[in-house]
């Protein structure tokens, strides 16, 4: 009878998560989906589009493409005035030049004439003959830079951000796509039903929001119920709590060793599903590993949930 009595509350736990499925899916859930792609045009003189609105702290700027073989240098611009550098009156709000001659990155600035400000360097991350991930986070007064979900650097904003009028993707790459956040409000609480069912092993999300003063929490939730998975901030205490609730009990607590959030500060925090554990990473450091506590991770983490006290800025799929 108890088996019975079981079965049928997963049972009703089920529907109830398939209205909410139907509820969702409108222009709240496609809203985090992969970010909106932009149509990057190709000429002789590399890929380029223009932006639709003006850029606003809290967006992301994707990049992805294919490195030559043989290559020496690409990069990756937004600009104003025109698109391409040596164009009239063309001005480079940021300018990513990734050097494999030199094994760097170079981020700078420049106004007309040809007027280039202060080079900031850091180490290449990417390699020739593979395909490349470029994200550039706005802040207010910063553009954080990732590769390949690791962070590269983190560029103080010289010039406005909202006279960004391109975006140029020019060298040694091919198969180039961009993509950007559409700056639509992001409510809270957020549900997300993953493509397919369920978060596959070996994909990747990413939340980027910014911490307030109280407590966020993000869950992962199985079709029947379980929150198989759970991240709780707690500013007040300066500590991040990780567990799983099974059957309506929760288990043992696993806690983060380094708080690593600031106030009203941006952050990437991102999640890795692995064969035997999820990995936690925070602007691409690793913070912690925390293992299955489910038989078939495979299948059973299929719904996305966050709440709290937080801004929430956008969410990120990698399949």
């Amino acid at each position: 009878m108890l088996v019975f009595s079981q079965f049928c509350s997963k049972m009703v736990v089920l529907l109830v998560m398939i209205l909410c499925f139907t509820v969702i899916t409108s222009d709240a859930y496609i809203s985090f989906m992969n970010l909106p792609s932009v149509g990057l045009t190709h000429d002789k003189d590399g890929y380029t589009s223009g932006l639709f609105s003006p850029l606003r702290a809290g967006q992301m700027i994707v990049v992805t493409g294919r490195v030559n073989n043989d290559a020496k240098r690409f990069t990756v611009s937004l600009m104003r005035g025109a698109s391409y550098m040596r164009a009239p009156g063309a001005e480079a709000v940021l300018h990513i030049d990734v050097r494999f001659d030199e094994n760097q990155v170079v981020m700078n600035t420049m106004e007309k004439t040809l007027k280039w400000g202060e080079e900031e360097r850091a180490p290449n991350p990417f390699k020739r003959g593979r395909s490349f991930y470029l994200l550039i986070r706005i802040d207010t007064d910063k553009f954080g830079i990732m590769a390949d979900h690791e962070k590269v650097h983190d560029f103080k904003m010289r010039l406005d951000l909202k006279t960004i009028e391109y975006l140029t993707v020019t060298g040694d790459v091919t198969e180039v796509n961009g993509r950007w956040s559409a700056g639509w409000a992001n409510t809270l609480p957020m549900r997300h039903f993953f493509e397919g069912g369920h978060w596959k092993i070996g994909s990747r999300f990413t939340v980027y929001g910014k911490v307030k003063n109280g407590v966020f929490e993000i869950q992962l939730i199985a079709w029947y119920g379980d929150i198989l998975f759970s991240l709780k901030t707690r500013f007040y205490y300066k500590d991040i709590v990780i567990n799983a609730r099974l059957e309506g009990y929760w288990g043992k607590e696993e806690r983060v060793k380094v708080y690593p959030f600031k106030p009203r500060t941006q952050f990437a925090l991102e999640f890795l599903n692995t064969l035997d554990s999820i990995q936690v990473f925070n602007d691409g450091k690793q913070i912690c590993t925390f293992k299955h506590r489910t038989d078939n991770p495979t299948y059973d983490y299929n719904l996305l949930f966050i709440y709290g006290d937080l801004v929430l800025d956008s969410v990120q799929f990698d399949i």
